[in-house]
């Protein structure tokens, strides 16, 4: 009797462990860096989430030879003379939004909401470039420039991880992966700092190993990861997660932002947060 139980236990233990995904990826190893191969890539599901309103779409980051670049971009690694061979290439497509100037602007009809909120501009299809400094010290976004559209002679530096990833998320919500700066080798406790000519600093650090489950291709998969926080001007929390296969979770959380309208711009008396949910849903390494 003993042993039909134990054997009974046994079929079902088997066909549990069937159900559940045995396609695992680990943690970085000691010597990790981040995957630099040309044309591998990483498609996100991305939920952008500002006040109320919701957004969710997907986003394909790749690594390209930079001559698919478009001219108008132009990029400046500060760091102490980066060979070739360190330095790649992004192209990351997904939505966009249109640019609304100075920060959020939330334009509705006051009588239908007189909260002063109503929707910000439908998304449309974009691209944007990134470049960044990948050694065996650690993953650095270098400094982008886009030529404006004006008559100015004078570029825009949005891309760079300044403090307008968070206050102008609008104008390029892809900024939000430029939160990712990585200082090798990960382990937990490990801290490190970031200072941008004086005026922005963060402060990053490996809290944890976390065990989570994604569905890559609708497959349940395990990624052993560090669970990494940031604390930056514009975030009330921030946190990427990191496995042996690059980035695969971002979480983040803005402080309280007012809420303006074109009759009140200098705000409605309301704020509202602006959160980023971003997982890993399909990959390939080259």
């Amino acid at each position: 009797m003993v042993l039909c139980l134990i054997i009974i236990l046994f079929i079902f233990g088997c066909e549990s462990d069937s159900s559940t995904s045995d396609i695992h990826y680990e943690l970085p190893s000691e010597n990790f860096i981040m995957p630099n191969t040309l044309n591998s890539s990483w498609t996100y599901e991305m939920s952008n989430t500002i006040y109320s309103s919701s957004v969710i779409s997907d986003v394909t980051r790749t690594i390209i030879n930079p001559n698919e670049i478009d001219s108008e971009y132009s990029f400046n690694c500060d760091e102490d003379a980066p060979v070739e061979t360190d330095i790649i290439y992004i192209s990351t497509e997904g939505l966009n939004y249109e640019s609304q100037g100075e920060g959020l602007t939330f334009e509705c009809n006051e009588e239908e909401s007189p909260s002063g909120y109503c929707c910000y501009e439908n998304p449309f299809p974009d691209i944007q470039y990134n470049v960044y400094f990948n050694s065996s010290d650690g993953l650095q976004p270098c400094l982008t420039e886009i030529e404006t559209d004006n008559n100015s002679n004078e570029s825009e530096s949005s891309q760079s991880g300044v403090p307008d990833i968070v206050t102008k998320v609008a104008t390029t919500p892809f900024n939000i992966f430029n939160i990712v700066r990585l200082d090798y080798p990960l382990y937990i406790g490990k801290s490190w700092e970031y200072n941008y000519e004086n005026i922005f600093f963060s402060n990053y650090e490996v809290v944890s190993e976390e065990l989570i489950t994604l569905n890559i291709q609708g497959i349940p998969t395990i990624f052993y990861t560090y669970k990494i926080s940031l604390e930056a001007a514009g975030f009330s929390e921030a946190y990427f997660y990191i496995s042996n296969i690059g980035l695969v979770k971002i979480e983040s959380m803005s402080h309280e932002m007012s809420v303006t309208t074109s009759s009140y711009p200098e705000g409605t008396g309301e704020t509202f947060n602006q959160s980023y949910s971003i997982d890993l849903i399909n990959f390939n390494i080259e």
